[in-house]
């Protein structure tokens, strides 16, 4: 099973191989949490540890476009939960340790959490307290 969350395509100017060089010298250099790196051309996949779970991160680049996809997903076989950003915060600071990647679209992983969309954000908004208002004039029959 895998839990998956959307992570935004990261752009760059450098040749694929280049990039691709980039984030297998940054795998190299911490391989107690990043191993069994396969790569093909255009194509990387590295395990990443975190804690008792691994995940697996995918990269896809498109040399024409100039933009990497990338997948994230936890490696288990029972049902997983949120990593509340574990996941995000890895690879952002992938892409900042690389130097040559952005965010498509502009702004960074950061912006996430300044627009309420991040844990903090959404149990805000389940409880309906993006307003400002206390939940007791959220729960209120006025």
């Amino acid at each position: 099973l895998f839990h998956v969350d959307y992570v935004a395509p990261w752009t760059f100017e450098v040749s694929v191989a280049e990039a691709q060089e980039n984030l297998k010298r940054i795998f190299a250099e911490d391989s107690t949490i990043y191993e069994q790196l396969q790569e093909e051309n255009g194509y990387l996949r590295v395990n990443a540890v975190r804690g008792l779970v691994s995940d697996q991160i995918e990269f896809l680049f498109d040399e024409e476009e100039k933009f990497v996809k990338i997948r994230s997903a936890e490696l288990s076989d029972k049902p997983s939960f949120s990593d509340f950003g574990a996941n995000r915060r890895r690879l952002d600071e992938i892409r900042k340790k690389a130097k040559i990647f952005n965010v498509m679209g502009g702004g960074g992983y950061d912006s996430i959490e300044q627009r309420g969309t991040g844990p903090l954000g959404q149990l805000k908004a389940f409880y309906g307290l993006q307003s400002g208002a206390g939940f007791e004039d959220v729960l209120s029959d006025n």
